[in-house]
């Protein structure tokens, strides 16, 4: 199964979810079918892991968690652009 099939799936499933598709291959037409499968970044192989890290910030921050917060939580304020480097910063790879 394509990862765009499982994405739309998923979100059939769960349409709250998030979903970051990580490939090996890159293209227009890879990025029409992840925008009608519901998928919400795209990252490629080879993974740099300051864009997996950009790209899980960027995707929560955007998405009704963001929002909502856990159950019982209350509200949560977007992450600031210092913690977004914290972050970044933490999956960064020594070197």
């Amino acid at each position: 199964m394509m990862g765009t099939e499982l994405a739309r799936r998923l979100r059939e499933l769960r349409a709250d979810i998030c979903l970051i598709l990580v490939t090996g291959y890159w293209g227009p037409i890879l990025e029409e079918e992840a925008g009608v499968a519901g998928i919400d970044e795209l990252v490629t192989k080879p993974v740099d892991s300051r864009d997996l890290a950009e790209s899980l910030a960027r995707t929560l921050r955007n998405s009704s968690f963001a929002a909502a917060g856990p159950p019982g939580a209350g509200s949560r304020q977007p992450m600031a652009q210092s913690e977004q480097r914290g972050l970044s910063d933490r999956f960064a790879q020594p070197g």
